[in-house]
């Protein structure tokens, strides 16, 4: 649950054929079916210089190794073990609510680090917290937050990222979620699965975690009875990317409906997840020395220009809305990683 304060309570699909019964990490909604919680644009694709061909290759499925990102603290929550009846915090979610941990959550990947002396402070809040925290009341329940962080110029999409916030809105799961809730991503896996840090998940003020697949995952936390929660119908980008991490933010672009391939090295083949067009990633470094794809080509030559993610996976620079590469194989602004 989660209530407002006031309220008390690598490559696109076009590029590429799938071997039949190839199981792949495919990183999409899957249709919305637990209780209730209160309170991006890609440029066009780089211009080829020449005619192209796509080139068909197959997919196969990369090892489940969780992503290499480093989160926040996860169980350092100010106010655990308040509720709404205490009040809340001057973001203006109430305590022990979704949206409360959430905002605090965010606040730690905008590298916010103050804590109080002693766990839970009641009337304690960090003084750069409305400074690095861009969670407001006026955001609303949880189940209204895909479109506040859309408002507010977040990415808000299908694509789960570590440190990212998983949403339900309001209905989900037949209705049991009145207001909808909200969850921070802690993990993601190549098969597609996710790792979850939540509060009040079972209208209980506590925390808890949650290893989720696409057909969702059945909750036993804190000693409840079993609960069905459906995978998140959105993932919202609120300073996720520069979670221990130095790699510039850019955008996926000209991807199909499929998204663009996260690959496990620069090359085709080796494929662990989907990035949907307009998803923010966060390069570190370029190799030119990766695979030609789709028969792209610049300066008469193959293009074989590779971008280095944050959590080490790589995607073809074709389609991210990076620098133009020079003719020395690399976009201006961003460096060579070791080895080319």
């Amino acid at each position: 649950m989660g209530i407002l304060l006031s309220k008390g309570a690598g490559l696109r699909r076009a590029g590429q054929r799938v071997a039949a019964g190839a199981a792949l990490a495919v990183l999409a909604v899957a249709a919305a079916a637990g209780p209730s919680h209160a309170a991006v644009h890609g440029a066009a694709a780089k211009t080829d210089s020449t005619n192209s061909v796509a080139t068909k290759v197959n997919v196969v499925t990369a090892p489940a190794v969780a992503s290499a990102v480093t989160t926040p603290v996860t169980t350092n929550y100010p106010w655990n073990g308040l509720t709404y009846n205490n009040g809340g915090d001057q973001w203006g979610m109430a305590y022990g609510q979704c949206v409360s941990y959430a905002a605090w959550m965010i606040y730690q990947n905008f590298g916010g680090n103050q804590h109080p002396p002693t766990i839970p402070d009641a009337g304690w809040f960090p003084s750069d917290g409305l400074s690095k925290g861009p969670v407001r009341y006026s955001w609303g329940n949880a189940g209204d937050w895909n479109v506040s962080a859309a408002n507010a110029g977040f990415a808000v999409n299908g694509t789960p990222h570590v440190g990212a916030i998983a949403q339900w809105v309001t209905g989900s799961d037949s209705g049991q979620f009145t207001v909808g809730h909200v969850a921070y991503v802690t993990a993601v896996y190549s098969d597609g699965s996710i790792d979850l840090a939540q509060f009040n998940l079972r209208e209980d003020s506590k925390f808890s975690t949650l290893h989720m697949g696409h057909g969702g995952a059945t909750d036993t936390s804190n000693g409840h009875g079993p609960f069905f929660v459906p995978w998140p119908d959105h993932f919202l980008h609120i300073g996720d990317g520069g979670i221990g991490s130095s790699g510039k933010p850019y955008q996926v672009t000209g991807a199909d409906s499929q998204g663009l391939a996260i690959q496990s090295q620069p090359h085709v083949n080796h494929v662990v997840g989907w990035a949907s067009d307009g998803t923010t990633l966060y390069v570190v470094c370029q190799t030119k020395y990766g695979d030609q794809v789709d028969g792209r080509t610049q300066y008469g030559r193959p293009f074989t220009t590779w971008d280095k993610l944050d959590d080490g996976t790589w995607v073809y620079d074709w389609y991210m809305n990076t620098p133009t590469v020079a003719t020395n194989g690399y976009s201006p602004g961003i460096s060579p990683c070791s080895g080319g």
